[in-house]
C-alpha cells in the first residue's frame, strides 16, 4: 500500500450548461488512472477523508470569488479494453459548482428590469407635454447600452440564457411602448381640417 501525495496543477475542460444562467449550477467531470499499468499490477483507490472514501481533502480549499464548490463526488471503477482482459481502474471526480449571482443580478437583470417597467411611466405623461416620445427613445436606448455592457460579461453559447430572454421580452415591450406612446402623441396633436369658405 503506497499513499502519493504531490501538488500539481491541472487545467482541464468543463462544459457548461448556461441555460440557467446566472443562477447556474455545473457539474465538473474528470478522470484519474493509469494507461501504462493495469490493475493487477497497480491499483488506484480513494482514500479515506473523515471516514468516507474520497479522492479529495476540503480542508484547505480556497472559496472561489464566482463559484461556490457545493461536493466532490468520486467514484472508482475498473475499465476494460477489448484487446487485453485485465482492468484498468479509474477514479471520476464531479465537481459540483454553484455560480454566484448576485453581481450578475445586481449588476444586469435588476437594471433591465427596472428600466422595463420605467418605459410604463410613458402611458402617464400627458401626450401634449412632449415628453412621452423622448422617454420611449431614451428607455429603448438605455436598453442597447446594457446588452452591450453585458456582452463582455455573459457566457458565449448558442442556448437561450435568462438574460437572454428577458433581454429580448424587455427590448419588444419597451419599442410597443414607444411605439404606442408615437401613436398617442400624434393622435392627439392631429386638428381637424378646416374647410375654407
Amino acid at each position: 500500500s503506497v499513499f502519493v501525495s504531490k501538488p500539481m496543477v491541472h487545467n482541464f475542460p468543463c462544459p457548461m450548461d448556461v441555460k440557467d444562467f446566472p443562477f447556474d449550477v455545473q457539474t465538473c467531470m474528470f478522470t484519474v488512472g493509469s494507461w501504462s499499468y493495469h490493475g493487477f499490477i497497480v491499483d488506484i483507490l480513494p482514500r479515506l477523508v473523515d471516514n468516507a472514501p474520497s479522492a479529495v481533502s476540503l480542508a484547505t480549499y480556497n472559496e472561489h470569488t464566482e463559484f461556490t464548490l457545493r461536493k466532490v463526488v468520486t467514484d472508482h471503477y475498473s475499465f476494460f479494453y477489448g484487446c487485453c482482459p485485465e482492468p484498468y481502474p479509474l477514479i471520476t471526480y464531479k465537481l459540483k459548482l454553484k455560480r454566484a449571482p448576485l453581481p450578475y443580478f445586481n449588476g444586469l437583470l435588476l437594471p433591465l428590469i427596472l428600466s422595463t417597467f420605467a418605459g410604463f411611466f410613458a402611458f402617464l405623461i400627458n401626450p401634449n407635454a412632449g415628453e412621452r416620445i423622448g422617454l420611449g427613445i431614451t428607455i429603448v436606448l438605455l436598453e442597447g447600452v446594457l446588452y452591450s455592457i453585458a456582452m463582455d460579461l455573459l457566457p458565449k453559447s448558442m442556448d437561450w440564457t435568462i438574460f437572454s430572454v428577458l433581454y429580448m421580452w424587455s427590448t419588444v415591450v419597451s419599442f410597443m411602448t414607444l411605439i404606442v406612446s408615437v401613436l398617442a402623441v400624434s393622435l392627439t396633436t392631429t386638428t381637424a381640417s378646416v374647410n375654407p369658405t
